[in-house]
């Protein structure tokens, strides 16, 4: 979708018009992504916080960044630390838990507002507890944008409105988590295998 590489079939359209149609700068500064692994830099939680930013960056206040820090609960994390947004971060966010780094991310998708949001496998590193406080995250963010979720946790998934079940690289099943989960679905025998644990 951000016209990294081809795709090798089909069309991919977005607002009814092919992807090419867009270039590449406007369409990516339209996408969020999260990844599992975030990446992080030397340098303040504010630097790093705007290191995704796609405005001018001596326009953006401290007030602003604490508010996206509030919305998606980082100002949590960010009361904790001494220096709040001058705290150093060691490269690759050492000094910060895996669930911390996370809650990083999505805090500058915040700041950024698009229009599409890409989670690839954004909880399946991190604890429960910060996987609880980062569902609530994108649960507000998912409110704002069109979301693709790939994920194999199960809880990640729930409150989407259309899955897409792959299996062998194919398209395997479609429908919501309840029209499949009502159903005796290969999507059914997974999310019951995962909550048997």
């Amino acid at each position: 979708i951000p016209r990294l590489y081809p795709y090798q079939e089909g069309q991919i359209l977005i607002d009814q018009q092919p992807i090419e149609n867009y270039s590449r700068h406007k369409l990516r500064s339209q996408i969020g992504l999260v990844n599992q692994e975030v990446i992080l830099f030397p340098g303040t939680i504010r630097q790093n916080l705007l290191a995704t930013y796609k405005g001018d960056l001596a326009t953006v206040k401290d007030e602003q960044i604490l508010k996206a820090c509030r919305d998606s609960g980082f100002d949590k994390t960010l009361e904790t630390m001494p220096d709040k947004l001058q705290t150093e971060v060691i490269e690759g966010g050492k000094n910060l838990s895996v669930g911390q780094r996370q809650m990083l991310s999505i805090t500058r998708l915040f700041l950024q507002s698009p229009k599409i949001l890409i989670l690839d496998e954004a909880t399946s590193n991190i604890d429960y507890a910060s996987e609880k406080l980062v569902h609530k995250a994108m649960d507000r963010l998912m409110n704002k944008c069109t979301c693709l979720i790939i994920a194999h946790r199960m809880k990640t998934i729930e409150s989407c409105d259309q899955l897409l079940v792959f299996r062998d690289g194919k398209i395997h099943e479609r429908g919501s988590p309840s029209e499949l989960l009502s159903q005796e679905s290969y999507f059914s025998k997974l999310y019951h295998l995962q909550n048997q644990g």
